[in-house]
């Protein structure tokens, strides 16, 4: 079975990926995806999103569907005031190395 991820742009759009072997994505790959170092954020609905660790640092573009997503999932950083900046890929299954 392959294994499928979602790319949350900063421009609202989504976009379906496979890793390159169908299986499981590479660090190389997941770091391609957004961009730099990545940061893993567990979701509550059993989902792992990885995000640029730092895209802040690098003035990257707020991602408004993934911090929903990041909020959801933790609530004090909204009410902290965090917030993902950058492309972030969501894989709804084991899907890394």
């Amino acid at each position: 079975m392959e294994k499928r991820a979602v790319i949350l742009k900063t421009d609202g759009t989504a976009h379906e990926v496979l890793p390159a072997d169908g299986k499981k994505f590479s660090l190389a790959e997941l770091q391609k995806a957004v961009g730099g170092y990545i940061e893993l954020v567990n979701l509550v609905c059993g989902c792992k999103m990885f995000v640029n660790e730092e895209g802040k640092v690098h003035s990257l573009p707020p991602n408004t569907r993934a911090s929903w997503q990041f909020w959801n999932s933790h609530p004090a950083c909204f009410e902290a005031g965090d917030y993902i900046c950058g492309d972030a890929i969501i894989c709804r299954e084991e899907c890394t190395e």
